[in-house]
């Protein structure tokens, strides 16, 4: 849906039909099938059917982001793409709060996402929006706070002095990181571009500017006076997040990794860390080779892998490294601290990389289901288990196929998750 197609369900009369429909339950294709044709044989405006179908639809495909509150919410595809989850939005007004913060610019708030969680924690908040269409959709999003100001402007083109004499003390900031081809890694190819933002550290009161980036961003792109932030729910990497000024709680890099309903597993910093974001991250210890390879495969959470904070896993949960550069880590195994932390596996066999060692191997044990995983290998998972269990066995065995190097050589290892 474009945000010319969005302007329907912003008319009262669209969003009430809207609503009206979403109260009918899970959004489906039979559903949309069925209320299709019913709102046609009803004479209704097919620009406005084809409005509610998509709004129900990304309705129901916001859910894991905002829960509940996506069925009061309008959408574009874009904007649901790149908005932030309501539980990590939290920990960002959380961040304001902490620095005693008043009132937030949200700066190219899209669909109000951020907005949402800083007015719900007493912040004021002033957002801003280039599209027409998307700040009409953001506007309505916060219609719970009337005391939320949603602005159709560039943000670059802000007149700071204004903004700080209306008492803006803080400011958050998430750039378009997507165009035609998918997800940009460019911070310069942005809009705008990470440098336009950077530069508002001075106009912001005590530099309080928080950047939301992308995870696969490089360290050595990371301002120095900066805290920066992966962020994991649930054991996925879902944001990196650069913090200056008192937003900035720890320096360095850090990683926060949360659970669905947004309480912390952990937030971790590397006491060994240089304070630089910028800096190379320590290598953790590595197997001197394969035979000391311990009982169990330990895999860190997406979050600590990008923020470089293996080394200091790999000391708190008593593992090393199985080979230089792989974020695979052996030990003992887990304790209900470590656990946490991310993926263990009880380690099996080691086998050779070899497709009729291992076809040898299944057709033996029988393998009901195969997972695949793979680090410091150039091999398709999907492709792997075709050639190696082209039939499951429905009385077989779940097993776990980890392709990676031991010491500097390509093996595979047989296990199950823990």
């Amino acid at each position: 849906m474009d945000n010319n197609a969005l302007k329907p369900v912003l008319e009262p009369k669209g969003f009430r039909l809207l609503n009206e429909l979403g109260s009918l339950g899970p959004y489906s294709r039979e559903l949309g099938e069925k209320l299709n044709a019913g709102l046609r044989s009803r004479e209704v405006a097919p620009e406005l059917v084809a409005a509610v179908l998509t709004q129900l639809q990304l309705r129901e495909e916001a859910k894991p982001k905002f829960g509940e509150f996506a069925a009061g919410m309008l959408f574009t595809r874009k904007g649901l793409e790149q908005a932030t989850r309501l539980v990590v939005a939290a920990t960002h007004a959380a961040r304001f709060r902490h620095a005693g913060c008043h009132k937030v610019a949200d700066l190219g708030c899209g669909l109000g996402a951020e907005s949402l969680a800083f007015a719900g924690v007493g912040l004021l908040v002033e957002a801003f929006e280039i599209d027409e269409a998307t700040a009409a959709a953001a506007l309505m999003n916060l219609r719970a706070f009337p005391e939320a100001h949603v602005t159709q402007a560039d943000v670059t083109a802000l007149n700071w002095a204004d903004l700080r004499a209306s008492g803006v003390d803080g400011a958050f900031a998430d750039p378009a990181r997507r165009d035609e081809r998918g997800r940009n890694l460019q911070p310069e190819q942005w809009q705008p571009p990470l440098s336009a933002i950077l530069a508002l550290r001075e106009e912001i009161p005590n530099r309080n500017l928080g950047v939301k980036v992308a995870p696969g961003i490089a360290h050595e792109s990371l301002p120095a006076d900066c805290e920066s932030e992966w962020v994991s729910v649930d054991g996925d990497l879902v944001e990196a997040g650069l913090w200056f000024g008192t937003l900035r709680e720890s320096p360095g890099r850090t990683a926060l990794l949360l659970e669905k309903d947004g309480h912390v597993r952990a937030n971790l910093r590397d006491p060994e860390d240089s304070g630089d974001p910028a800096t190379v991250a320590r290598p953790a210890k590595i197997i001197p080779d394969e035979t000391a390879l311990g009982a169990w495969l330990f895999e860190p959470d997406a979050a600590i892998i990008r923020a470089g904070l293996v080394a200091h896993v790999a000391q708190l949960t008593e593992t090393a490294s199985v080979s230089t550069g792989i974020a695979y880590l052996t030990g003992d195994g887990p304790s209900e601290d470590t656990r946490k932390l991310g993926a263990w596996f009880e380690i099996e066999k080691i086998l050779p990389f070899d497709d009729k060692v291992l076809r040898t191997e299944f057709k033996a044990r029988g393998v009901r289901s195969l997972e695949i995983k793979k680090r410091g290998a150039e091999v398709s998972p999907a492709t792997l288990r075709k050639r190696l269990l082209p039939k499951a066995d429905p009385q077989g065995e779940d097993l776990v196929l980890i392709v990676t190097r031991l010491a500097g050589r390509h093996r595979t290892i047989l296990a199950r998750r823990g």
